[in-house]
C-alpha cells in the first residue's frame, strides 16, 4: 500500500511506519527530522489523522491511523528499534520530560533484548544533552554511574 511520509514523498515500500508527530508525546525526541529515514521507515504526516469524504465514503477523526496501525503495523517510537544514525535531540539539549522519555524507551528496548545500534549509543554516550547545573552535558560527565545504569546506557 502507497504511503505518503511527512515531507511529501510517496513510499511504495517501507519497514516501519511512524505515526504522525502530532499523536505522539514522543516526537519531541526527532527535533528536526526523521533519523529512521535512510532506513526505509516512513513517518506518515499529519494529513492521515483529518476527517475525510473519498469517492462517497466518509472517514471520521483518527480513524484511518486505527486502520494503519492494524494493517500496516504504524507504531510510535517506543515500539521500533532506534536508526544506526545520529539522534538529533541528542545534538541539541532535550526537556527534562524527554530526558525521561528517552531513557523510558532505551529501557524499553533493553527490557525486550534490542540492542542499541552503535552509531545511537555513541551519540547517547558522549554528546551534551542531559541538563546539569551549568548548561548542558553528556551522562558520562553529568553525574556518578552506579553499574544498574552503566548497563541501561
Amino acid at each position: 500500500m502507497p504511503l505518503v511520509d511527512n515531507y511529501g514523498s510517496i513510499t511504495k515500500s517501507r519497514q516501519e511506519v511512524l505515526l504522525p508527530a502530532n499523536v505522539s508525546k514522543w516526537a519531541g525526541l526527532i527535533v528536526s527530522s526523521n533519523p529512521w529515514r535512510n532506513e526505509n521507515y516512513v513517518e506518515l504526516g499529519k494529513a492521515y489523522l483529518n476527517a475525510s469524504s473519498y469517492a462517497g465514503q466518509y472517514t471520521d477523526y483518527g480513524k484511518l491511523i486505527g486502520f494503519l496501525k492494524t494493517h500496516v503495523g504504524a507504531s510510535n517510537i517506543p515500539y521500533i528499534s532506534p536508526p544506526n544514525a545520529g539522534f538529533s535531540a541528542a545534538d541539541a539539549p532535550l526537556t527534562k520530560e524527554n530526558d525521561f522519555l528517552l531513557l523510558d524507551w532505551i529501557q524499553k528496548l533493553k527490557y525486550r533484548g534490542v540492542n542499541l545500534p552503535e552509531m545511537f549509543l555513541k551519540c547517547l554516550k558522549e554528546d551534551s544533552w542531559l541538563k546539569v547545573t551549568y548548561g548542558y552535558r553528556p551522562p558520562s560527565k553529568s553525574f556518578l554511574i552506579g553499574s544498574w545504569l552503566e548497563k541501561l546506557l
